[in-house]
């Protein structure tokens, strides 16, 4: 987690301030209870001195973090807990949930290629793990859900990069994640499409037998209904269906609308099926 003011990056101390300052960013605007605080920076077993702690390093925090002119960054006491104060756009992880949903929103309008450069956005915010190195349980689990969230919208990402054609590109990237999450089924079936569609199909049949042996030996479950019919599409030779295996719907384009011309003079007339 880092925190920059508008005089460069702001030194937040040790570990227990910087859980206090990410419980109070991961919910800006929003009020933050003292006991939660304390859960946040030392876990279930926190010292007799937590709550005069907390008082202390939030009053920490509130030097470091000067206020913009509109009170931007200021914490402020409300009932039992705090509040930090943000910003529109201040917060990494609010921007990355307005991209997501700005993604979500262009997907059910049809415009994928919209949505791919959101979700490309939301992901360029990423530098590393979220909250790497902060270990209490309360912040563990902030942390999960920003990690899910984030697998989802690259998930998505990569189909409609497949869907657009570019699986030449994903190869590296996707040979990276695989292995990085080895139990992800559907990472692998965007790796096997990419390779067969890259002219590997050798390689993505390859991948699916290295998969299963992964699975089975390490779960004691075989793979998912889609990875096999994708292999069993792969064997065919069938493109169609092995698309429609790993990318759905929502990630293919639209069809576009052709306009038809009707000469001057000529007159249309509809066919109609027979009745029976």
């Amino acid at each position: 987690m880092e925190v920059f003011s508008r005089d460069g990056a702001v030194a937040l101390g040790g570990p227990r301030g910087q859980c206090i300052a990410a419980a109070l960013l991961m919910e800006p605007n929003l009020v933050v209870s003292v006991d939660r605080l304390v859960a946040a920076a030392w876990g279930d077993n926190p010292p007799a001195t937590a709550r005069t702690q907390v008082q202390n390093r939030v009053s920490t925090l509130r030097r470091l973090l000067r206020p913009d002119d509109d009170g931007a960054g200021a914490i402020t006491r409300q009932g039992s807990g705090y509040v930090i104060h943000a910003g529109d756009g201040q917060v990494d992880a609010q921007r990355f949930g307005r991209l997501i949903a700005d993604a979500d929103a262009l997907i059910a309008q049809g415009r994928q290629s919209a949505a791919a450069a959101a979700l490309s956005s939301a992901l360029g915010l990423w530098r590393g793990p979220a909250l790497d190195g902060l270990h209490t349980p309360a912040l563990a689990a902030s942390a999960q859900r920003l990690e899910g969230e984030r697998a989802q919208a690259l998930e998505t990402r990569i189909e409609f990069d497949l869907a657009a054609g570019r699986q030449g590109e994903l190869l590296g990237q996707l040979t990276t994640l695989t292995h990085a999450h080895p139990y992800r089924e559907r990472l692998w079936g965007f790796l096997m499409l990419a390779q067969y569609r890259a002219g590997r199909q050798e390689a993505a049949l390859a991948t699916f037998r290295h998969t299963r042996a992964l699975l089975v030996e390490q779960l004691g479950v075989e793979p998912g209904i889609e990875l096999q019919r994708l292999h069993e599409a792969i064997l065919g030779g069938d493109d169609d269906r092995a698309a429609s295996c790993v990318l759905r719907r929502e990630a293919l384009p639209g069809p576009v609308p052709v306009a038809v011309s009707t000469p001057p003079g000529v007159v249309v007339v509809p066919r109609h099926c027979p009745l029976m």
